[in-house]
């Protein structure tokens, strides 16, 4: 029977350990809750915000490379075209923090316009 309970608690704290490591949601810069699976938080630790980048994008469409993500906070993915050409596109994306207040929250990056480098 002592052994049975001992059992039992060690199961007992492993749904507390999985609510952990539960991803942190992603919102759009006006607020809004951004729920596509492919966009995951950069920085995995519980309680920091990040940036979010298509991290997981082969669960959702296995043709699009998965992002990079920068250790700047950019978001990073490339296009190789059929004449051997590669573009790299770097991009700012979405945060955790839904007020965007956070310093890790980009927003004053890319926030107009659009530039294209290629390489």
């Amino acid at each position: 029977m002592a052994g049975a309970a001992t059992a039992l608690r060690r199961v007992a704290w492993l749904p507390a350990l999985f609510c952990g490591l539960a991803a942190a949601a992603c919102y759009t810069p006006n607020g809004t809750l951004f729920t596509n699976q492919a966009f995951q938080p950069c920085n995995q630790v519980l309680g920091q915000h990040s940036m979010c980048c298509g991290t997981n994008w082969t669960a959702v469409d296995p043709k699009v490379a998965p992002d990079v993500c920068l250790p700047n906070g950019l978001c990073q993915n490339y296009n190789t075209y059929s004449n051997g050409q590669t573009v790299v596109i770097m991009w700012r994306q979405y945060c955790t923090d839904p007020t965007w207040q956070s310093p890790y929250c980009l927003k004053d990056v890319c926030t107009t316009g659009s530039t294209v480098s290629i390489f």
